[in-house]
C-alpha cells in the first residue's frame, strides 16, 4: 500500500517521472500530494515548444504544447506549440515555453498503477510553469496516468499548462490525464 500523508508530498527524482505500482490501495490525504509540476522539458524544447521572437529589442514567447496547444505570444511569430501525441495516452513530459531567459518548463510525467482503491482528498499534479522573464511563455502540462481498480475521494488531480507574461507572453496547453479503472 501507498499513503502520502497530511502535509507531505512525494516529489520524482530523475528522470522526472514519478512511476508507482501499488499491489493494495493508495491513499492521498487532504493536504497530501504527489507533484510532478516543472518536472517536464525547459524552455524551449520538448516535443512542441513555444517559439520566442524579438521586435524592436522587445522578447515575445508562446506557450508549449501537449494536450492542448500553448497560446501564442503578443506577436505574430510568438507561436505556441501544437498539441501532439494519441488522447488517450498520457506518456510525454510537458514543453517548455518559449523564452530567452530558460524560465519555464512543461509540467513531469505520474503513472500510479494501483491494483487496488486510489483515495485522493490531496493532490496529483503535473503543471507546467508560468513564463518567469518578460515577454515569456508558459509551459504545457504534463502526464498522468492512472491505473486504478476504483477512484475515490474530493481531492484534485491536474495538468495545467504555466501562464505567460502577462504582456506579451502565450500561456501554457494543458497536459494530459488518462484513467483507467475497473
Amino acid at each position: 500500500s501507498l499513503l502520502i500523508g497530511s502535509n507531505s508530498t512525494l516529489i520524482p527524482g530523475y528522470p522526472y517521472v514519478a512511476d508507482v505500482t501499488v499491489t493494495g490501495d493508495a491513499t492521498i490525504e487532504q493536504g497530501g500530494s504527489l507533484l510532478a509540476d516543472g518536472w517536464g522539458n525547459p524552455a524551449n524544447s520538448g516535443n512542441s515548444p513555444g517559439h520566442y521572437c524579438y521586435s524592436n529589442s522587445v522578447v515575445f514567447g508562446g506557450g508549449g504544447g501537449y494536450g492542448g496547444a500553448g497560446g501564442a505570444g503578443a506577436y505574430p511569430c510568438a507561436l505556441g506549440g501544437g498539441s501532439f501525441g494519441v488522447a488517450s495516452a498520457a506518456t510525454s513530459l510537458g514543453s517548455g515555453g518559449g523564452d530567452i531567459g530558460g524560465g519555464s518548463h512543461g509540467g513531469g510525467r505520474v503513472a500510479l498503477n494501483v491494483a487496488g482503491v486510489l483515495s485522493v482528498d490531496g493532490l496529483i499534479s503535473a503543471n507546467g510553469t508560468a513564463g518567469i522573464w518578460p515577454g515569456s511563455g508558459g509551459g504545457s502540462g504534463g502526464a498522468i496516468a492512472l491505473t486504478v481498480g476504483a477512484l475515490r475521494g474530493t481531492g484534485r488531480i491536474c495538468a495545467n499548462g504555466g501562464m505567460g507574461d502577462l504582456a506579451r507572453g502565450g500561456g501554457g496547453g494543458g497536459g494530459r490525464i488518462v484513467l483507467d479503472y475497473g
